[in-house]
Parts: structure tokens; sequence; C-alpha cells
């Protein structure tokens, strides 16, 4: 009588083995898409030499190289690793949304609060300097273009100068206010 044919490839295997490939296949797509989930990718560029396909590089630049985003290539070890890290994190993850959902009154989750400059007079002044020195700079270029060119452009170019320049320290204000 002729033997059977084996149904599966990995019958004749021992079973741990056939399950810890099988396990570590399953960590590894798991891994690799919380690592995409978090945007812990990088860039991946086509190129035909080292054998890859241009169906597998979807995206695009404008006028650029084709590219996909990957994960890092990662050993089984690090896979193990990070598969514990992430499943630590997800338990810790869980334990907080149901620790907030059964005592709501002492609730832990306080958004950092950062301050926004508000309204300021002085900025205010500023900006309305600014837009009158550009307004009147024009107009004044503007009139003085026909008679004499050398000074409308001067007028000009100080009327933008003093703008961006008001600008500038208005930006630089804000920023002095945060950081108080």
């Amino acid at each position: 009588m002729a033997k059977k044919p084996l149904l599966n490839q990995n019958a004749s295997l021992p079973p741990t083995l056939v399950l810890s490939t099988f396990l570590l296949e399953q960590k590894r797509t798991f891994v690799t898409s919380k690592l995409k989930e978090y945007g812990l990718v990088r860039k991946e560029y086509f190129d035909k030499s080292l054998g890859h396909k241009k169906s597998d590089f979807k995206l695009k630049k404008l006028f650029g190289r084709r590219y996909r985003l990957a994960t890092a290539t990662l050993t089984d070890p690090e896979i193990n690793e990070l598969f514990d890290t992430i499943q630590t994190l997800i338990v810790l993850k869980e334990d907080k949304t149901k620790l907030i959902q059964q005592n709501p009154s002492t609730n832990e989750n306080n958004p950092i609060k950062s301050v926004k400059p508000g309204f300021s007079i002085l900025n205010f002044i500023i900006l309305l300097t600014s837009l009158g020195a550009l307004g009147g700079g024009g107009y004044v270029a503007y009139t003085t273009y026909e008679t004499n060119l050398e000074y409308a452009i001067t007028i000009g170019a100080i009327a933008v100068s003093y703008g961006l320049l008001s600008l500038l320290i208005i930006n630089l204000y804000r920023l002095i206010k945060r950081l108080r």
C-alpha cells in the first residue's frame, strides 16, 4: 500500500517548533502594526538594484522618488522584548481607564494647561502702526513714483522693513509672555 500524502508540510515537525514560529510571526505582525500606529517608521526609498518592486512603493513625492513607510528590521529577541513592553503598556492603559471609570470624582486625567497669550493692547497698537506704515509708505511711494523713482523705492523699502520689524517685535513679545 502506498503512503497517504501529508496534509500539511509541517505535520512531521514537533508541535512546539511549529507553534513557536507561528507565534513569532504573529508577534512580528502585531509589533510592526503597533510601531506604525505610533508613527515609529522610516522612509525607505525605491531602489531597483536592491530588488525592490515598484508596486510596493506607492507613496511618491511630487517630482521625486518613490518611497514607503517601513519599520526597521527587528531580530527575534527584539520582537519578543517589544511585544512584552507593548502588552504591559496596553494593560496599564486599560487599568487606568477602569480606575477613571470607577471613580470619576478623582479624575487624574488633567490636561497640561498651555499658556496662551491673550489680547494685548501693546501688540494691537504696534500692529496698527505697522499697517499704517505699510499703507502710508506704499501710497507715498506710488505718488512719488513718476517724479523720483529712487525716492519711491527708498520709501517703499523703509515701509516694508518697518512693517516686518514690527511683526517681529509682536512675535517676540508673545514668546516672552509665554515663557513667563
